[in-house]
Parts: structure tokens; sequence; C-alpha cells
């Protein structure tokens, strides 16, 4: 932050900062004089209303540069409307897809699950070999019922024996068959797993 507010201050450039200059809280967002009410995003976490608060901020300051009017419909419809693929994607009944391929990315997929789903799900992981594969199934542990490993079709894809070596305690592991308990299944890992799984 301190870097950011020096940089701001010496190309004598605004800053504005989420929770300070504009807030996003029970559908509400507000920045300066600017209100937008029953906002309903469609992209699913915490995070994301951080992130849709910063897009509306960055509109506003545009739409103010070019003196255009911003119209609330318009804003609600957008975030009602917004499709960010492999971003706690529903593709099925039960089942998703996110593309957390570090360890900040699985961490707040985790609290994603719980605030989501809130209840430990079947993970399908695939991983490329120069990735912290350890430290993504440690962000992830907490919320697994089990694991499931694949290997998919990449030159530095790490294949699936390899990984499980990387699970601790008594969560479930396996290199092909998930689960079939009702549980929710989470596809996630490298994005070129995901762009794989989806021909």
């Amino acid at each position: 932050a301190e870097v950011m507010e020096q940089t701001a201050k010496e190309k004598r450039m605004p800053l504005y900062a989420f929770g300070k200059d504009f807030t996003i809280e029970n559908g509400r967002y507000t920045f300066r004089d600017v209100t937008f009410d029953v906002l309903q995003p469609s992209l699913k976490g915490a995070h994301q209303q951080h992130n849709m608060a910063l897009a509306i901020t960055a509109f506003v300051l545009f739409c103010e540069k070019m003196k255009v009017h911003v119209a609330a419909k318009r804003v609600q419809a957008a975030v009602a409307n917004t499709h960010v693929p492999y971003r706690f994607e529903q593709i099925a009944p039960n089942m998703y897809v996110d593309g957390a391929h570090n360890v900040s990315a699985a961490q707040v997929l985790a609290q994603t699950i719980n605030e989501q789903l809130g209840e430990r799900v079947h993970i399908v992981l695939g991983m490329l070999r120069d990735k912290d594969v350890a430290g993504v199934i440690r962000a992830l542990e907490p919320v697994a019922k089990s694991f499931s490993f694949m290997t998919f079709s990449h030159e530095r894809a790490l294949p699936a024996e390899d990984m499980q070596t990387y699970v601790n305690g008594d969560v479930i592991k396996s290199l092909k068959d998930v689960p079939q308990d009702g549980a929710p299944v989470v596809v996630t890992g490298s994005l070129y797993l995901l762009a794989a799984c989806a021909k």
C-alpha cells in the first residue's frame, strides 16, 4: 500500500482504496455521491465482491471523464451477467471448475467452498510440475473430502502418481476414480487441465 501511495504521489495521480473511498456491503455500492443498490453478482465468493467494487469504480471514473451518465440498471445488469470462465464456475449439478493454480488462488477457492457449499468436497486436481503443488494441496486439504489426480496433455504436466504423494492425513486419494456419494466435485489446478476438460 505504501508503494502505491508513493507512486500515486510522485505521478500526481488520485488513489482510491477499497473500504476507504469506495465500498460494497449487502449488495450496495458507494463511492463519493454515487450509490448503486440491489447488486446481485453472478460471480461467487467474497473476493469477487471486492473485484466487482473495483470494476464499478473504474467504470464510474471513466464515465465521469467522458461525461457519460451511469445508469443504475446497466450496472445491475452487468454484474448479474458477468461470466469469467473457470472462476468457481458450475458446469453441472454439484460440479464446479476453478483455475486455482497457485497457493493464493487455492486459499481463495477453499474460502469460497466454505462460503458457497458449506461442506467438504471431492477435489479433482491436475497441476504443472513447476507450480507449488504441495502448497496448493495444503490450502485445499481443509475442505477436501477426497483428492483425485489427473494427468493431462501438456509437456509440463505433473504425473498423477507424483501429485498423490503430497497428500497428508487420512484424506482419500485416487489416481482416477471420484467417490460417488453425493458430495460436490470441484475440478481445479492448471488452466490447461480445465481447458482440456472443456473440449
